[in-house]
């Protein structure tokens, strides 16, 4: 696996904002009835967005803050379990392997087994990757996912 380049807050920002469907940062600005300069100021690294800024956004966005700040939990449980809901949210199955470790993923009839958390965070990351492909809708994006599950190996 190598090493992705760490995606800073203005990046994520901007990310979520077009997936959301605001393409124009100006109309995104006056739904969260803040001035558009305010708003441009945390796209371009000059300014933070206050906390009750920060919910509102990620509420608008559909995201979490967590998500928005790129913070991952350490505790491997729930970082197990915030990778698995990406999955779900697209329209994948996924569990634990019960025969041996790893995880199985399900898209429609076919099945994948992934080694390891890393694997399967990397396969998602790898498939979403693409700015153009968080903007599609879900079957398309399960499409793309399942294309990569290929590229790993499916069973």
């Amino acid at each position: 696996m190598t090493a992705q380049k760490e995606e800073l807050f203005q990046e994520r920002l901007r990310k979520y904002r077009e997936a959301a469907g605001y393409e124009s940062a100006k109309d995104f600005a006056m739904e969260l009835g803040i001035p558009y300069s305010s708003y441009m100021a945390y796209e371009n690294k000059k300014r933070e967005p206050k906390y009750n800024v920060l919910m509102e956004i990620a509420d608008k966005l559909g995201v979490t803050i967590d998500e928005l700040l790129g913070y991952v939990p350490q505790n491997n449980d729930n970082n197990a379990n915030r990778i698995i809901n990406q999955y779900r949210a697209i329209g994948a199955i996924v569990s634990k392997n019960t025969i041996g470790k790893g995880f199985i993923v399900q898209i429609g009839p076919n099945r994948y087994r992934i080694e390891s958390e890393e694997d399967l965070a990397f396969v998602y990351d790898i498939t979403m990757r693409e700015e153009t492909l968080v903007n599609l809708t879900k079957q398309l994006q399960i499409t793309f996912l399942e294309m990569e599950l290929c590229k790993y190996g499916a069973f």
